[in-house]
């Protein structure tokens, strides 16, 4: 099974590192914010991980049921089934089935239904293996869904290969899942006093662009890779006053 890097992500949070105090203080009080943001990071990462490496597993089920395995790709009976796996999690914004040609032969509300998506980077990873891209712009579906939000609608895409009972590869299962996920994830484990301490979490990509929150005026310094260090550090990426940051990796989805 191919293994495929989720979108080079990293998880950043922040608090303002205030220094006037006296230098003994100030660095005991810089180690404890330091190791408790780090901490933070690290669950908040994790739990980001596992949420997406669980819609990867949802997927793999259902592309390994009878149905898949054994009926015709424009079977009425699979509309059905994709549907009960996109109301099962709200965040599933189209969920569809495509032939060896890329022709999507079943899909949720019959959205795309018939047309070719063989160009699309799910539809060739997911030949390949578990594929898992990167977070994105809405393209074909932008003008089909209902928006979210301000921002552009954005997905991460999942994408397994559907195999008949002899093994061979017959198309391919696909879901996409809106970026608002993400949002409804680190809320659950944002400290209450977030706003009043100064806190700020975010999530960039491999290019240090803010990609969550979407209203973010806060702008990273660019660098030759993912600015991931070990603990905690001190930083004014900002772009104001230094910031105790401590930033981690969202690993691989397996």
């Amino acid at each position: 099974m191919k293994q495929v890097l989720c979108g080079g992500l990293a998880l950043i949070v922040g608090l303002p590192a205030y220094l006037y105090i006296n230098h003994v203080y100030a660095e005991q009080l810089l180690n404890e914010r330091g190791h408790a943001i780090h901490e933070l990071a690290t669950a908040m990462s994790a739990v980001l991980a596992e949420s997406l490496n669980e819609r990867r597993r949802e997927v793999e089920l259902l592309s390994d049921t009878r149905l898949f395995r054994r009926e015709p790709l424009d079977d009425s009976a699979f509309r059905a089934s994709l549907e009960r796996l996109q109301k099962s999690y709200p965040q599933y914004s189209w969920i569809g089935v495509a032939d060896l040609n890329g022709v999507v032969q079943a899909a949720t509300h019959d959205l795309l239904l018939g047309q070719n998506v063989a160009q699309r980077p799910w539809f060739a990873g997911g030949l390949d293996g578990v594929f898992i891209g990167d977070l994105h712009e809405a393209l074909l579906l932008a003008k089909l869904l209902p928006k979210k939000g301000a921002g552009p609608m954005r997905f991460i895409d999942i994408a397994v290969p559907v195999s008949g009972e002899d093994g061979q590869v017959r198309g391919v299962l696909a879901a996409h899942v809106h970026w608002e996920w993400a949002g409804a994830v680190l809320q659950v484990l944002r400290p209450s006093n977030a706003e009043r301490v100064g806190m700020d979490i975010l999530i960039v990509n491999g290019r240090g662009d803010v990609i969550f929150p979407e209203d973010s005026r806060l702008a990273l310094p660019r660098r030759g890779d993912l600015p991931v260090r070990a603990g905690f550090f001190i930083d004014n990426w900002s772009g104001a006053a230094p910031y105790v940051t401590s930033a981690v990796p969202v690993r691989e989805v397996i």
